[in-house]
């Protein structure tokens, strides 16, 4: 099953994107909150972070997510993150997922430590 259908049918409501600049095309005309960004760390045109960081310049809701198939420590020694990011390496089990957005949900997003890194 896959991530999206996963969440819906655990009751979450779903925008989906195919890339970074589709997803803040999306968000700019979006009139509700948007709680959480799930978002690969690497993406073509940016990385999933600076995605984060530019939506929640205007959605101070917003809690992220982060997959990788890459590592903490190989991630960071490349300069896509800090190890205070909220990281969930691939392949990881359904149940983990979903107990990392409801950990995500359950914080205020400024005081958590922002978009980029919830709790």
């Amino acid at each position: 099953m896959s991530r999206v259908r996963f969440l819906q049918r655990d009751g979450y409501q779903i925008l989906e994107a195919r890339t970074a600049d589709e997803a803040a095309a999306i968000a700019e005309v979006y009139s509700d909150p948007i709680h959480l960004i799930i978002a690969d760390v690497i993406m073509p045109g940016m990385t999933g972070p600076e995605l984060a960081n530019r939506l929640s310049v205007q959605r101070s809701e917003l809690h992220a997510l982060f997959v990788s198939g890459y590592g903490h420590d190989t991630l960071e020694q490349q300069g896509f993150i800090d190890r205070r990011l909220n990281l969930l390496t691939k392949p990881f089990p359904a149940s983990e997922f979903l107990k990392r957005v409801r950990a995500c949900l359950s914080v205020p997003a400024r005081e958590s430590c922002g978009a980029s890194h919830c709790a």
